[in-house]
């Protein structure tokens, strides 16, 4: 393999590794209730006057999935961990940091392991 083979190929890793940007809405009710569960990083939630959820930020290297999704009145916005067999190469690169729009007569459950949690203007 030749040096400017290993370097392109070094790139692609490197591409492939960076943290994933996510913006993403969806309608919701204006008084449904809203989970958010992010292991590490931080999650700022604010209210505002639109009924929907907006979710955007920065998604750890390593984190194996994003789940944002509406069954009825409830959005789930869920930041999943790689399971201990599936990390590569050691990374355990998981902080994400989310910031979470809602309407403001939500109710909220935050669940984190290792993450800042700031909400302010939900009164649900």
């Amino acid at each position: 393999m030749n040096k400017a083979t290993v370097i392109a190929l070094a790139a692609l890793l490197a591409s492939n590794a960076a943290a994933k940007e996510i913006d993403e809405t969806l309608d919701a009710d204006a008084n449904g209730r809203v989970i958010v569960s992010n292991i590490a990083g931080s999650v700022d939630v604010a209210g505002w006057d639109r009924n929907q959820v907006q979710v955007s930020g920065e998604l750890g290297e390593d984190v194996d999935k994003f789940i944002f999704e509406r069954d009825g009145r409830e959005i789930l916005i869920k930041v999943k961990a790689p399971e201990n067999g599936k990390r590569s190469w050691g990374r355990k690169d998981i902080a994400s940091d989310l910031t979470v729009r809602v309407p403001r007569g939500s109710s909220l459950e935050v669940a984190t392991v290792s993450a800042d949690i700031d909400v302010e203007g939900v009164r649900g």
